[in-house]
C-alpha cells in the first residue's frame, strides 16, 4: 500500500495531490481509517518531502518549507509478528 497524507486531514491531503498519486489514493483508502498516527508532525512532513522529490515543480510551491530529503516516516506495524502470527 502507497498512500500519501501530507496534512492531518484526508480532505487537505486529497486536495493538494495530483491526479496520478490523488487515483492510487482513492483506490487505498478504504484501507485507512482513523490510525493513531494520523496528525503526527513529523509523519506528515516526511510525506510532503517525499512528494516533492516525486514531483517538484508540482509539490514545491504546496510545501515550501519542507526539504525534499527527509527519509520516509511510517509508523510501526500493529500487527504481531512472526509465522502464523
Amino acid at each position: 500500500m502507497q498512500t500519501f497524507l501530507p496534512y492531518e486531514g484526508f480532505t487537505d491531503s486529497a486536495a493538494v495531490l495530483d491526479p496520478k498519486r490523488l487515483g492510487k489514493q482513492r483506490v487505498e483508502a478504504l484501507q485507512v481509517f482513523l490510525p493513531p498516527w494520523l496528525g503526527d508532525s513529523a509523519f506528515h512532513r516526511s510525506h510532503q518531502s517525499a512528494l516533492r522529490r516525486k514531483d517538484p515543480a508540482y509539490y514545491g510551491p504546496h510545501f515550501p518549507d519542507v526539504s525534499d530529503d527527509l527519509p520516509y516516516l511510517w509508523p510501526a506495524s500493529d500487527r504481531e509478528s512472526g509465522e502464523g502470527g
